[in-house]
């Protein structure tokens, strides 16, 4: 039931996502309400789903792992290039950044000491 929750839960966020984009720069545009163009989307999911089989489903989440992943490359590389950072700096100014410090070992007192955070939940 878990599995089957996470991945129910997984689609529908990216399916909301994927969908407020093209609403946003393609569907708003041309005046197509929100409702109508996920409507439009399901059905058409629905459909291509029915007359292809579940081999169409392992490509088409094949094609979005792709493009998620692509996506992902290049805001980070857009993102360097505002931040006027070259792609070989990255690395080492993310690491010097307080902002990408995750776990706290040295103070014990402070709130965001990690074993604090583990076992207080």
């Amino acid at each position: 039931m878990f599995f089957i929750l996470s991945r129910l839960t997984g689609s529908a966020a990216r399916l909301f996502v994927v969908a407020g984009v093209l609403q946003r720069f393609v569907f708003s545009h041309y005046g197509i309400p929100f409702t109508l163009s996920i409507t439009a989307m399901v059905a058409l999911m629905l459909v291509y789903t029915y007359r292809g089989g579940i081999k169409t489903l392992v490509w088409t989440d094949a094609l979005q792992s792709l493009f998620l992943l692509s996506s992902v490359l290049i805001i980070t590389i857009m993102v360097a290039r505002e931040l006027g950072w070259g792609l070989a700096e990255l690395p080492q100014r993310l690491s010097e950044s307080a902002y990408s410090k995750v776990f706290f070992w040295s103070d014990w007192k402070a709130p965001n000491f990690f074993p604090k955070e583990f076992f207080g939940g």
